[in-house]
């Protein structure tokens, strides 16, 4: 056959849309004389596409008053272009049980057998500590608060020099999975804190130590800054108020404390 040269040369065409993996194609010739030559071709297909996702869990935020709790959420499904399902591996199985407060982020790779790997897939779970609803300043006063670390606030309450409290206010104000509280405990422990009313001259107005009052603008720079010096001088108090409030929280200082101005009568 190799020698034949009466037969022409005869070019064959295939087309065809192969899967991953090795495919062999053999072909046979043969002339009019019946000889034979075989030809093998071998094509491998590799895989170098990644696995793709079609569902991904999407970032979440959670509020709780717990001091951990136990996150669920739809797992992710990917797809790959072999047909077969690829291996998911998490960073946190759903139900895993978190801290609050706190954020973490949980991450996905899928793997096909091509060892192909797709890492796209991500969401971040945001705990917080359920928070205390905002309450106005007292008229004719102030409110200072110190946030901590978790977001929870604890607070004091001030009246402008010439008016009194509506009642007698707490010794502090303070936010405890998503209540508000006071302390002593034993107080009067009516919430919200009272307003400040103009100074009568009977004996029945509400007359607080010096500290609960101050003098001037409430919204002037060194009026906040006296009641900011206020706050921390009370909440640090050892014979008043336990070490829990401020001798132990690193933040209790002055230049954390905001100031909330109440509206003025006058």
């Amino acid at each position: 056959m190799g020698n034949n040269k009466n037969l022409g040369a005869v070019t064959l065409y295939t087309e065809r849309e192969l899967n991953i993996g090795t495919h062999i194609f053999r072909y046979i010739a043969e002339d009019k004389a019946g000889l034979k030559s075989t030809c093998e071709v071998r094509i491998m297909i590799k895989d170098r596409e990644a696995p793709y996702f079609i569902r991904c869990p999407t970032d979440m935020t959670i509020e709780s008053t717990n001091d951990y709790e136990i996150v669920d959420w739809e797992s992710p499904i990917f797809k790959d272009n072999s047909g077969k399902d690829p291996r998911v591996l998490s960073s946190r199985p759903a139900g895993t049980r978190f801290r609050v407060p706190g954020k973490v982020q949980v991450m996905f790779v899928a793997t096909d057998e091509a060892g192909n790997k797709n890492t796209s897939c991500k969401f971040e779970i945001n705990l917080k500590m359920t928070t205390c609803p905002r309450h106005e300043p007292p008229k004719n006063g102030a409110l200072a608060c110190l946030p901590d670390r978790s977001g929870q606030r604890q607070c004091q309450v001030y009246c402008r020099e010439g008016f009194e409290f509506a009642f007698r206010p707490s010794l502090l104000y303070y936010c405890s999975r998503g209540s508000w509280n006071s302390f002593p405990p034993f107080g009067s422990g009516t919430f919200p804190w009272p307003d400040c009313a103009e100074r009568a001259s009977s004996s029945s107005s509400i007359k607080m130590s010096a500290s609960y009052y101050y003098v001037g603008d409430c919204n002037r720079a060194d009026v906040q800054d006296d009641r900011k010096k206020a706050f921390i001088s009370i909440a640090s108090d050892p014979f008043s108020v336990p070490p829990v409030f401020c001798k132990f929280n690193p933040t209790c200082k002055p230049n954390n404390v905001n100031v909330f101005c109440g509206e003025s009568s006058r």
